[in-house]
């Protein structure tokens, strides 16, 4: 009689890992906890080497203001650019003056709340009118946009839409122009208004 055949397709998978498992397991148990300790250490250094520059470019600037205390303007975050110049002379002072003017326009850009103004405009349903550029100037707190419409009534409604906008004010039409090139003769309009931006 022929024994039968007894095919293991699928071998069984072990219930315990073996010796090489388990030193594999730790290894690379080890492997991560250095890794981690590595990176921890790192972080820290990086973070004295941070506080370091900090601390030098606070004695430098004190010793450019030519006092101990720090000056600033009544705007947070914001350096004087007279005070930067104290106890200092000769052509570094119009060049440090020129470098703290730009870092303070950055922050004032950064300050704006544009979601604010951003909100007002989409509120405002365009009805035909297509928006081409919005130019918005935080410092003189004032809006130009350009756009057109399919008529002038459509662009004097916009305008009037806008003009509604409590986050707007002065709104007016600038100047507009028929573009007689094309077949359809759409208006090309600019808008001036006034905003706060702060």
């Amino acid at each position: 009689m022929i024994a039968a055949l007894q095919l293991d397709f699928a071998p069984r998978a072990r219930a315990t890992p073996g010796r090489a498992g388990r030193v594999t397991g730790f290894v690379l148990l080890l492997l991560a906890a250095l890794l981690a300790a590595g990176a921890t250490q790192q972080n820290e250094q990086q973070q004295l080497r941070i506080d370091e520059l900090q601390s030098r470019l606070d004695r430098q600037l004190r010793i450019h203001q030519g006092r101990v205390d720090t000056a600033t303007t009544d705007e947070p975050g914001r350096v004087a650019p007279d005070a930067a110049s104290r106890g200092r002379s000769g052509a570094g002072d119009t060049d440090l003056q020129r470098r703290l003017l730009q870092a303070n326009l950055v922050i004032d850009e950064l300050t704006v709340p544009w979601a604010l103004l951003f909100s007002a405009i989409e509120a405002v349903p365009t009805q035909g009118v297509v928006l081409q550029e919005l130019l918005p100037d935080a410092r003189a707190g004032q809006l130009r946009l350009r756009a057109t419409a399919p008529n002038l009534e459509a662009a004097l409604a916009y305008v009037g839409r806008l003009s509604r906008q409590p986050a707007l004010s002065q709104v007016h039409l600038l100047n507009y122009a028929i573009a007689e090139a094309e077949s359809a003769a759409p208006i090309g309009f600019t808008v001036q208004s006034t905003w706060q931006p702060r």
